[in-house]
């Protein structure tokens, strides 16, 4: 199983040259009994998909994993159709986002994005929705930025459990900020508040790293740009932030500030009032806008 899984792999590094092989790697691994050998099936349908000419076909087989017991498995079904362009499957992974009772938040983010991706313009309801509702069970939108300071003591596999546990929640939190980014205008005018917390707080646990926190902070910046006039509402608190004594804190609300572009006209004082910060720290800071 590990060789299939290895040679699927492969077969992805060869690009459009392995197009013609996709209907075995359907057939031999998306109902293989072990789940990283669906996993890498799916993965390899997912990078190479888009380009059949069996496309259509594929992409049922495909979301029958939609239903796969395995929760890896099903969002990388996910994440697969999403690659492949099946927009024609957007109302199977429609079902897997509002089952909010068996399906766990990771699959329910994973297929938001997808939906964001494959059809904004008619999920951005449904998917605006969705997101409050994660991010009101989640609690992601409230948080200090503090709760890492709750734990002062932890053994090495603690700590590893932590880390890894803030890194996953990191990834959400960047896939929902995804989200909102394809969603743009479209998006609710309430879940800029929550792009504004990320920039205040990119991780809750000091076990993240500092690149992943910074990639976040990226994040927000682009999708609070890309929400426009529904992000307008975010001005007065991005405009406090300039005010803040974390040099960082100030630069990225700026850049959010300039992702907003006309939208936020009204915070050019504001912004005149930094152009003698001349804070050292500030020339590390990623260039956001360019990304």
């Amino acid at each position: 199983a590990e060789v299939a899984c290895w040679a699927a792999r492969a077969l992805q590094a060869l690009g459009s040259a392995a197009v013609r092989f996709l209907d075995t790697v359907a057939s031999s691994l998306l109902t293989h009994e072990e789940a990283t050998c669906r996993v890498a099936g799916l993965e390899t349908l997912g990078m190479l998909g888009l380009g059949s000419p069996e496309s259509d076909a594929l992409a049922e087989s495909v979301a029958e994993c939609l239903q796969d017991r395995c929760q890896r498995v099903r969002k990388s079904a996910i994440q697969a159709l999403s690659g492949m362009g099946a927009s024609s499957q957007a109302d199977h992974i429609k079902a897997l986002l509002d089952d909010k009772r068996q399906q766990p938040v990771e699959i329910r983010v994973a297929a938001a994005l997808a939906l964001s991706r494959l059809v904004p313009e008619t999920c951005a309801e449904s998917v605006g929705e969705a997101l409050l509702d994660i991010l009101s069970e989640s609690g992601w939108a409230a948080e200090s930025g503090n709760e890492g300071e709750e734990k002062k003591e932890e053994d090495e596999d603690e700590a590893a459990e932590a880390a890894e546990e803030a890194e996953a929640t990191l990834l959400l939190k960047g896939e929902l900020l995804a989200c909102l980014r394809n969603l743009g205008p479209k998006a609710p005018e309430a879940l800029a508040s929550f792009a504004v917390e990320i920039l205040k707080h990119p991780s809750s646990s000091s076990s993240s790293s500092s690149s992943s926190s910074w990639e976040l902070r990226q994040a927000a910046c682009l999708a609070l740009g890309a929400m426009q006039r529904q992000a307008k509402g975010a001005l007065p608190s991005l405009e406090a932030m300039l005010r803040s004594d974390e040099p960082r804190t100030r630069a990225a609300a700026a850049t959010a500030i300039g992702a907003l572009g006309q939208e936020a006209a009204v915070a050019g004082e504001s912004l005149e009032a930094l152009l003698s910060d001349m804070t050292e720290e500030n020339s590390s800071l990623p260039l956001y806008l360019s990304a």
